[in-house]
Parts: C-alpha cells; structure tokens; sequence
C-alpha cells in the first residue's frame, strides 16, 4: 500500500495525529461480515469560518496480484498460474467527500477581547520576583494549557506601568497529537525591567474562549501582580510630574542643533574649470560631433553599396533563419529543421561575399572562402555541416533530437567564427 494523499481542504486548519510507523489491527463486523481495520490517517480539522464546508476525499493506491488465466489443456499451465508468476497491478481507491455544516459562534454574552478561540483552556502565570531593584530583570511567565487548536491560542494582551522595559517574550509550544483529541501547552517568557522605584502593579491577564462541550463563553483570568520596586545603584534620570514613559524618552532631544551632519570639503584655491570633469564636457561637443559624422558616412554607404548592406546584415539574417529551425527542433519536423538550417549557412556565406542565394553551390562557396584567406579547417568543418544537412533533408527520418540540437548548435558556433574571419 502506497501513501495516502488527501487534497488541502478550504476552511480548515488541519492538526495530523501520530500513529505510529506500525498499523494496528482489530476486528470489526459491517453489514454481517468481518473485517480486518487498521488506521492509516487521522486528522483533526478546525474550521475556522462558519457555513457548509467539505473535507475532501482521500486516494489510497496499493498493488494487487493479477494471476494470468490460461485456457490451454496443457498440464504445465496450473505451474504458471501459480502466484509467484503473477503480476503486480497499481490500484486506487477514494474516501467519499464529507460534507459538514459549522455553526457560527453565539453573539450572546460573546466577552470583550475574544478573538475567536474554541476550545477547552486554562490560564496560568507567574513571576519570579515580587521586590526588585531598579534596572534589575524579572521575568513574568504567562502558561496556556487545554485542549484546542493550540497554534491559534493568541499572544497575552500584557498590560505594563509605563515605567517598564519589556523584550520580546520567549514562545515555546507543545503540541500533544497523542488519543482522540489535540492537547498542548503555549508558553510565553517575558523579561521585564523597572526604570524607576515605586509600587507597581501588573493588571491581570485574561484569556477569552468558547467552549463547545458547555456551550458557553469563558474567561480564564491570572492573578493581579504588585512588585516593589526600590531604588538600585545605578543612576536613574528623575522625570517631571506628570509626564508618560513616552514623554520621557523626549527629554534631551529639543536641542535642535544648526548642523547635523559633517559638511563636504573643498581643496582651497581649487576651481571647476582646472578639473578633469570640466575638461571631459569641453570634449564631448566633438566626440558627439565626430559619431554623428561616421554613422552618416556608415547610413550613405549601407544606401549605396549593396555588398556592405548585405555583408553587415548576414549576422542578423543568420540568427533569425536559426531562430526559426530552433522551433522546428523535434523528430517529426526533421527535415524542415535540416532544410532551415541549411538556409541560414548558404545564406550567411553568400552575403558575406555577394553571391546570389539561389543559385550558388557549395564548390563554388568553398572556392571563395579559400581565396579570402579563411581558415581551410573553418572552410572545410563549414562545407560538412552543409552536407549534412543536405543528407538529412533527402535521407529517411531516421536522426534523433540529441542528433539535431548538436546540428544546430555547431551551425550557430560556425556562422560566429566564419563572421570574425571576414
């Protein structure tokens, strides 16, 4: 038996339970016949908006033998119809879809700060310290246990004095996947600490659920804590009545200085003009000058001489004939790839030494590329790779995909090489 593989079900925040890596197996009777069961998937899902939702089905693919069945009178026929000569066949089977019907959650005594959480859970905090010095850590521990989505329990709405630090609190989570229901615990770590002596107090934290099994809202609430804060050895900055922590922090930044930031400096006796920059400006109207002047030239000579247009254009005409064979790379276009290409290297050659594209051969094309100097390696790899072409064109389909890519790709390398030898 394969994996199991269940599609993602809109709406749901799915916990799996922990089976083990061992099936186990019991008895059980439906519609008068007995079964072997074994669990092989278990999941809690949490809907998390009301209205009709669907969980959907599951495919389980397992392998079942199919003997082969021989209708022949030869006694040598019952051996091979013994399983060990059977076939494997790959098999599937589907769960139904389940449909449910999620109610939404009363609007009658829904408590202030619920956000949402349903379950059953309790609340527990604690501090480690009830008399501390100023600038002196504490740490405030505030625990959630129960039963429930334990990954959608919220962070505590921790209300502080306004003269305490306080960091980002250390989460850790425990996610129990264990019996018939997911149970855990979320605990949050905050390190706290007193800026100014005093008596301070930590209001109580509170954490608002519905619970489905009583039907009703609860509110799990933690004692209110009172620390005495006294006067440590650092020094401490006395506030102002009457200002907030935030006001505080203000104190020391209404100076508005004049300058902020450090000023850019200049060589003395140093000027613009004596400068290599101003030097570059002066020589660009001449430059600009000279570059409009040499494509003019290069615009009246593309119009007048047709051998410069056609050899300056070849590259260009090339790439696009091989662009286009590039698309025609596949066994049943073979012969129109071989054809493409054989037109991009003719082509190429031609226009690069003004000859007529339709009527030129390849003897002729290897005479004129030998009297202009090129390399006879180059020349002579060239005029293969033409042949080639003209066989496959001609020949039975019989080449491979790998056979034309590397075609290709030795027709792109020659037509780049043939353009650096002109």
């Amino acid at each position: 038996m394969g994996q199991p593989k269940i599609e993602p079900s809109p709406g749901f925040w799915v916990e799996e339970f922990d089976i083990g890596t061992t099936l186990k197996q019991r008895e059980e009777i439906y519609n008068g016949r007995k079964y072997v069961v074994a669990d092989i998937k278990k999941s809690a899902y949490f809907p998390t908006s009301p209205g009709r939702k669907t969980i959907q089905s599951m495919v389980i693919p397992f392998d079942i033998r199919a003997a082969s069945r021989r209708r022949s009178n030869d006694i040598f026929d019952s051996f091979f119809d013994d399983p060990f000569f059977s076939r494997v066949v790959r098999r599937e089977v589907a769960t139904r879809p389940v449909e449910i019907e999620v109610l939404p959650l009363p609007e009658q005594d829904r408590p202030a700060g619920f956000e949402g959480l349903v379950g059953q859970y309790r609340l527990e905090a604690s501090i480690d310290k009830e008399t501390v010095k100023t600038n002196e850590a504490l740490t405030l521990k505030v625990r959630f246990t129960g039963q429930g989505n334990i990954r959608s329990l919220p962070k505590p709405n921790l209300i502080l004095p306004n003269d305490f630090e306080k960091y980002e609190p250390k989460v850790s989570e425990t996610v129990n996947r264990q019996g018939e229901v997911i149970s855990g615990s979320k605990s949050y770590e905050y390190v706290l600490i007193p800026r100014f002596p005093g008596q301070q107090r930590i209001p109580s934290i509170q954490l608002a659920f519905f619970d489905p099994q009583a039907r009703h809202y609860k509110v799990e609430r933690s004692p209110e804590f009172i620390i005495s804060v006294q006067k440590g050895e650092g020094s401490y900055a006395a506030a102002p009545a009457g200002l907030s922590k935030e006001e505080v922090r203000l104190v020391g930044q209404d100076i508005r200085f004049i300058k902020t930031a450090v000023p850019e400096f200049r060589r003395i006796g140093a000027s613009f003009y004596q400068s290599d920059l101003f030097r570059l400006l002066c020589l660009l109207p001449f430059l600009a000058l000279a570059a409009a002047f040499g494509y003019k030239r290069h615009l009246t000579r593309l119009s007048g001489d047709v051998a410069y247009a056609r050899s300056r254009g070849a590259n260009r005409m090339a790439m696009k004939r091989l662009a286009k064979a590039e698309k025609l790379l596949s066994v049943d276009t073979q012969k129109e790839f071989y054809a493409e290409v054989s037109r991009a290297l003719i082509g190429f050659a031609a226009d690069k030494l003004n000859l007529p594209e339709a009527g030129v051969i390849q003897s002729e094309l290897q005479e004129r590329l030998q009297a202009r100097a090129v390399d006879s390696s180059l020349v002579q790899s060239y005029m293969n790779l033409l042949q080639t072409c003209d066989f496959q064109r001609f020949a039975p389909a019989s080449g491979a995909a790998e056979e034309m890519g590397r075609i290709f790709q030795q027709a792109k390398e020659a037509i780049i090489k043939l353009e650096k030898a002109f």
